[in-house]
């Protein structure tokens, strides 16, 4: 309620400010549509998922003998799948020229549909080949290379089930004086390093940067810079009520998908979570395995509708945001 406050007092200052209008008095800033087809200026909402007072765990806290590293990562990684899933539904909250603006791009499992070299009226023209295992070549799809993120989530999450496997091997008096021994310390990271610790390989900023990058509906890249997720994809506009909304929206989404009774539809058809928190290798199969959930999560993205995201988020049993939030969002109130 403070933050919605704090945003209509910022906009009604804008609107009552002189200085932004132009002769004829009405109110302007920049132009939406820049020459080349693109957006001239957007809404950018960064919800926290690090700070302790706002996400269930410290990033440089987290052991490797407990499962909080492995709920944190389930947790983040069910709220970008979700986001994942109805890319297409979110899409239709924002004005036409943004669903294909190449700094907001849409999260397709399937690949991208155009590269950033191509102007809003060009794109198609190139042909994308994402997966480098049938001759794509990786860096020609960057910043958009979903499918290559998706298998490194995937291939992080089998390493992580091998080392789960080899700790339950050790003695029990060996691990519970690995325990102890990090438990003496406020904060136990010189006990382990970064391979050992899921969160910090599935979010490995190097292989964000070299995948997806940062210029999609959703940014992850913003994680090691900020503690955020970076909602992109949203015209700007002085309407108070509709950024409310889509603020309003951006963080019930994170609270909503977070939520550990969201990972049997939104996280583990796509992982294949087993109960030692890896890879289920019987369900999947062997080498191409991380296939089978990639193609779940396209499936899913194809079928998803607003119907479905309005049932999960409009939940009248325990609603994550206002009634009307998406209702305003689809311009209907």
């Amino acid at each position: 309620d403070h933050a919605d406050s704090s945003i209509r007092l910022l906009l009604n200052g804008v609107l009552k400010n002189p200085e932004a209008r132009t002769k004829n008095g009405n109110s302007i800033i920049v132009p939406l549509v820049s020459d080349i087809g693109q957006s001239a200026t957007s809404i950018h909402v960064h919800v926290n998922v690090t700070n302790e007072k706002a996400w269930p765990r410290q990033q440089h806290c987290l052991s490797p003998y407990d499962d909080s590293d492995l709920h944190a990562t389930n947790s983040l990684l069910c709220v970008i799948f979700g986001w994942i899933v109805f890319d297409r539904v979110t899409s239709t909250f924002a004005m036409p020229n943004m669903i294909r603006d190449r700094s907001l791009a849409p999260m397709y499992a399937s690949g991208p549909e155009f590269v950033w070299m191509e102007h809003s009226w060009d794109q198609g023209k190139f042909v994308v080949v994402p997966d480098k295992d049938r001759g794509g070549e990786v860096n020609d799809m960057k910043p958009y290379n979903l499918p290559e993120w998706f298998r490194h989530v995937f291939d992080s999450y089998r390493k992580h089930a091998l080392g789960r496997q080899n700790c339950c091997n050790i003695n029990s008096s060996a691990r519970e004086e690995k325990k102890e021994e990090a438990s003496r310390s406020p904060c136990p990271m010189p006990i382990f390093d970064e391979t050992s610790n899921l969160f910090l390989q599935v979010f490995n900023h190097e292989i964000i940067s070299n995948t997806i990058s940062r210029w999609n509906s959703l940014n992850l890249m913003s994680l090691k810079q900020y503690g955020t997720l970076e909602f992109r994809r949203m015209h700007a506009t002085l309407n108070a009520d509709f950024v409310s909304a889509w603020t309003w929206f951006c963080v019930g989404f994170v609270e909503k998908f977070s939520n550990s009774n969201m990972f049997e539809k939104f996280l583990y058809p796509f992982v294949s979570i087993n109960s030692n928190g890896g890879i289920s290798i019987n369900e999947f199969g062997e080498a191409d395995s991380w296939r089978v959930g990639l193609e779940r999560l396209a499936n899913a993205q194809n079928h998803a509708t607003i119907e479905d995201l309005i049932e999960i988020m409009d939940d009248k049993s325990s609603p994550i945001v206002p009634t009307n939030t998406i209702s305003i969002l689809l311009g209907k109130k």
